[in-house]
């Protein structure tokens, strides 16, 4: 059998609360305006489904119920597709014209130009830090850094007492 649980939600924020049996039973108000949510779960996954038009707590109760013989009916449909993203285009990082490849020092050397836009605190930071991390890798190729390098560093730092 499918559950479909009674929440309401805090405006403008996405934190919700389960609508206590004391509630359900007249104990508890609810002021004008409370946005009704009913969770269930659909083909696996699960759904928060915002109660549109629900003035009272009655009203949601029904809307619940509802709702819970159209799944076990089966008459509920599953959500649209979502879109698929547009893939972001993605800057290319020119070469160095001598030997085709863009090695770290220049790659590290052109990011702090950029970066020296940015406060002197910051800059000084990421300077220091991309010191550090030719220092753990030498210079080699950007195209040729993997992860494998960043783990690397890591122990570098942890070596060096700079990291705990």
């Amino acid at each position: 059998m499918q559950k479909v649980s009674l929440y309401t939600r805090h405006n403008s924020s996405r934190k919700y609360e389960k609508v206590s049996a004391k509630a359900s039973f007249g104990k508890g108000t609810f002021p004008p305006g409370t946005i009704f949510v009913l969770r269930y779960v659909r083909e696996g996954k699960r759904v928060f489904e915002t109660l549109k038009d629900c003035p009272d707590l009655k009203t949601a109760h029904e809307l619940r119920l509802t709702r819970e013989i159209e799944l076990l009916r089966g008459k509920v449909a599953a959500p649209a597709p979502r879109p698929a993203p547009t893939p972001k285009p993605v800057a290319q990082t020119p070469t160095a014209p001598s030997s085709g490849t863009l090695m770290l020092d220049a790659a590290i050397d052109r990011y702090l130009e950029n970066v020296a836009l940015k406060s002197s605190k910051t800059s000084n930071g990421y300077g220091y830090t991309l010191q550090q991390f030719y220092r753990a890798l030498g210079n080699k190729p950007l195209t040729e850094v993997a992860k494998q390098d960043l783990y690397d560093f890591i122990a570098y730092l942890r070596r060096e007492k700079l990291s705990t």
